[in-house]
């Protein structure tokens, strides 16, 4: 699961691209929640990696994290467009990379800069 994928399923279901959106809407925030809550749970990156990915600070994505949980327990409609944005990132999802090939790879790309 990469940050691009987990943000094109929220903008299939919200309708909103957190990239572009600058916006404090509950809407937009919700989003933002959405997405921050899943890359830290289902990639291996640190929440500064993806803070810097939508450009805001570590704390900032530690806080989604937390919230996203707990309107998930409190918001049904938050639960389900969160459900939804896992389903068709499960869908698309491809072959889990091996330690070894992850590896492999960083050192490519290592060797590339």
């Amino acid at each position: 699961m990469t940050l691009e994928s987990i943000t094109e399923a929220i903008k299939n279901v919200t309708n909103i691209d957190i990239l572009k959106e600058k916006s404090r809407h509950r809407d937009v925030v919700d989003a933002r929640k959405m997405f921050g809550h899943i890359a830290k749970n289902h990639t291996l990156l640190t929440y500064q990696a993806i803070g810097d990915y939508i450009r805001k600070n570590h704390a900032t994505i530690m806080h989604y994290n937390k919230e996203a949980k707990i309107l998930c327990e409190t918001d049904k409609t938050f639960k389900r467009k969160f459900d939804r944005v896992l389903k068709i990132l499960k869908k698309g999802k491809k072959q889990n990379f091996t330690r070894e090939e992850v590896i492999e790879l960083v050192q490519y790309l290592k060797l590339r800069n």
